[in-house]
């Protein structure tokens, strides 16, 4: 049963971050540190996946523009867990 929630939420974090890079972001990655080469993706959210769902959260709480400028996220694999609780925002 963990097993199916966590695919589910890391299936919940890839579907929205593919979205938001079809929509259009903000450039929200650069409150987050400094950013993996060629992308608006965190470093941290990379390596941590707490960082990686507080990056996607705050994609979603941004909300979406269809004046803002895409999402870069390139090649970018973003951090998991397989031992995280699900996070309840999403």
């Amino acid at each position: 049963m963990k097993f199916i929630e966590t695919n589910r939420l890391h299936l919940a974090v890839g579907a929205t971050v593919l979205g938001l890079v079809a929509c259009g972001g903000d450039g929200v990655g650069s409150a987050f540190g400094s950013l993996v080469a060629g992308t608006d993706v965190p470093v941290s959210a990379t390596v941590d996946s707490q960082a990686a769902t507080d990056f996607v959260a705050s994609i979603v709480n941004a909300g979406g523009s269809e004046t803002a400028d895409p999402l870069i996220i390139g090649d970018v694999t973003l951090a998991s867990s397989e031992t995280a609780e699900p996070d309840p925002r999403f």
